[in-house]
């Protein structure tokens, strides 16, 4: 077969726009290029819709009477849950709500550390020679480094963003039922070379549950991911020129403010249907407070998905953990993996703190939402931020 691979430029815009899309369920390619497929790949994202939720736990979100009933979605997960059928290493999904700035780093930190190849469910970022995901299972995820032949016999860290974090989206896209939010978690998007059509082809299938057994959840400052993913939006103005947003939207305070406010169609969409009233009054004046409920939204759901749903162990990494503890943090990871040390580090380069580009008033008005917000156990890992 020719050789054919994606530019790394693409892969690396890909990584950060896969986190405001949907999934894709099928579509073709030409095969000249697997980079600009990724791009279409993206584009065919778009349409897609999330299932919304039911409130679970003390969160104050009420229900939409126009909304799918819990049993429905349950059902279409229950039905994916068996006993497992596959040899060879188990999963361990490494869930982040995107931008939370450590994903993409901790998995090159555990391959490079134990000297074997990691997963993803998305396989856009990663190809083999020919262009082609290699899946750990049949259905996924895959292999981040298909042609390594050091590969885990025990257990493979694979992404997974989940669901329910569309960036500006109608707030019926950003909602999730605890079962759809694990359906995602279980979604695998793969590249395969279609010998009918003569055409790459992507692919999605939910993989079976029961290939988990435990996970790793990534937790980062909520001030600290909001501005990241504006940043995310930055990026995505300056690839595509736009010199009238590029001097609107800067790396700024001021920058971040005006992207906020011209979003405001969409925050506005948030109203009493989904947040009970007081809530609504807390963050109306919190610039991005869509992505606030996005945000404590997916740490809820991770946290039902992890304890409740699979009832797996999982290991709490924070962010700033890196920073404060690095080696003792990189070790307590491993031992939870079960993988070796082999002396190799992937240096760790911390971000910006962005607590600056709020006012105390609005990082009050965030304390306050998240606590109504946020389940018993999410909070009692975001309150460190609010201390």
């Amino acid at each position: 077969m020719t050789e054919h691979k994606a530019n790394e430029e693409n892969l690396s815009l890909i990584d950060q726009e896969n986190q405001e899309a949907n999934f894709p369920y099928e579509m073709h390619r030409s095969r000249d290029s697997v980079g600009n497929v990724v791009m279409l790949c993206l584009c065919s994202m778009l349409i897609g819709t999330f299932l919304p939720y039911t409130l679970f736990g003390e969160n104050p979100i009420s229900r939409s009477p126009q909304l799918p009933s819990e049993n429905e979605t349950k059902e279409m997960v229950d039905n994916l849950q068996h006993t497992r059928t596959h040899n060879g290493p188990q999963i361990a999904w490494l869930m982040s709500f995107p931008n939370s700035g450590t994903s993409t780093y901790t998995l090159s930190l555990v391959s490079t550390v134990s000297n074997m190849t990691m997963a993803s469910n998305y396989a856009w970022e990663h190809y083999d020679n020919d262009g082609i995901s290699v899946p750990v299972f049949e259905k996924g995820p895959y292999w981040l480094s298909p042609n390594s032949p050091n590969r885990p016999s025990k257990t493979v860290l694979t992404k997974t963003h989940c669901g329910g974090y569309c960036h500006n989206c109608h707030v019926k896209k950003s909602i999730e039922t605890p079962h759809s939010f694990l359906m995602h978690c279980a979604m695998a998007q793969g590249i395969v070379w279609s010998n009918k059509t003569q055409d790459f082809q992507a692919i999605s299938h939910v993989y079976d549950t029961s290939e988990v057994d435990r996970a790793v959840h990534l937790i980062r400052d909520p001030l600290d991911n909001m501005v990241s993913r504006y940043h995310l939006g930055i990026h995505k103005v300056t690839k595509q020129n736009k010199t009238d947003l590029i001097e609107r939207y800067t790396y700024t305070p001021e920058g971040f403010k005006n992207y906020c406010d011209d979003q405001s169609d969409v925050q506005d969409e948030l109203t009493s249907i989904y947040v009970d009233q007081s809530v609504l009054e807390l963050i109306k004046d919190i610039p991005c407070h869509m992505d606030l409920f996005r945000y404590v939204q997916w740490h809820n759901l991770a946290f039902i998905a992890t304890e409740d749903f699979l009832k797996i162990p999982t290991h709490i990494l924070h962010y700033e953990d890196y920073n404060r503890s690095f080696h003792d943090s990189m070790q307590s990871l491993l031992d939870f993996l079960e993988l070796p040390n082999s002396g190799a580090i992937e240096p760790f380069e911390s971000g910006k703190s962005y607590r600056d580009y709020y006012t105390p008033p609005q990082i009050e008005a965030l304390h306050n939402a998240t606590v109504k917000l946020a389940s018993s156990i999410t909070w009692s890992h975001l309150k460190r931020y609010f201390v």
